[in-house]
């Protein structure tokens, strides 16, 4: 008996354009549902976009770091070789070095991240 009632049922179901067989879910409720949904894609997109400035602000700081840490070293070596020429300007050399290797500083600074 069972299996023909399950026949009925799902030939009923098969057989049918009626739309009411299944639950309606009132207007109001289809709104607020569809609010929620919006807010939320509108909040992954705003995560999103932060990720993407953080990435990018990383890899600009990456990338004045990296320069500043080779120009520092190349300024290194120059007042190594120029200090072995003129040892009475070491100081002088150092002083210029140092405030070039300030300045680096500075600059990461300026984006935001503390060394």
């Amino acid at each position: 008996m069972s299996g023909q009632l399950t026949s009925r049922v799902s030939d009923a179901l098969m057989a049918t354009t009626n739309t009411d067989l299944l639950p309606r879910i009132p207007g109001r409720i289809q709104r607020a549902v569809d609010g929620q949904i919006g807010r939320g894609l509108v909040r992954a997109a705003r995560v999103q976009a932060d990720a993407y400035v953080a990435h990018t602000r990383i890899e600009g700081a990456s990338l004045v770091a990296r320069t500043g840490m080779q120009r520092v070293a190349e300024l290194s070596t120059e007042e190594v070789r120029y200090s072995a020429q003129t040892p009475l300007a070491e100081a002088r050399y150092r002083t210029i070095a140092d405030s070039f290797a300030a300045l680096v500083h500075s600059e990461v600074i300026k984006l935001g991240y503390d060394l």
